[in-house]
């Protein structure tokens, strides 16, 4: 179990101009991450550490007008956060044991992707998206695929 990465909302004048705003106060340009097709969202990322294979990293998202983002919870969420303002939205933890933490949790965990703009299409399953919206304090969880 890691920290994978912070998600931030994009606030109202939207995902680039917040990307510009917050690397411009922590000296560095955030990279388009892509569009997240099943939840109806896309985001700009900034690594924090080097290391390709277990990267974490920050993530501002912005919710699309599109149909999935009404339907599924992290959509949902991050509409509900850009509503308020945007701002600091969930942190996330990667685990290598899924179903252990759907077994805690008592249901399964529901694919997830994102088209990157080098046209790679980043897989994985996520859980808890719901208890994180109720409580804000806890993470939801991602297995990589």
């Amino acid at each position: 179990m890691r920290l994978d990465h912070v998600s931030f909302a994009a606030g109202p004048d939207g995902l680039l101009n917040t990307a510009q705003r917050l690397g411009k106060l922590l000296g560095t340009e955030f990279k388009d991450g892509g569009i997240h097709p099943r939840f109806g969202t896309r985001n700009m990322i900034l690594p924090l550490e080097d290391d390709t294979i277990d990267n974490t990293y920050l993530e501002i998202v912005e919710v699309l007008d599109h149909p999935a983002s009404d339907k599924v919870p992290f959509g949902q969420a991050v509409r509900a956060a850009s509503e308020r303002g945007g701002g600091w939205m969930a942190w996330v933890v990667a685990v290598s044991d899924l179903a252990a933490v759907e077994e805690r949790l008592r249901r399964s965990a529901v694919d997830g992707n994102r088209h990157r703009p080098d046209g790679f299409d980043l897989r994985w399953k996520q859980i808890g998206v719901s208890d994180t919206i109720s409580d804000p304090q806890l993470p939801f969880f991602v297995h990589w695929l």
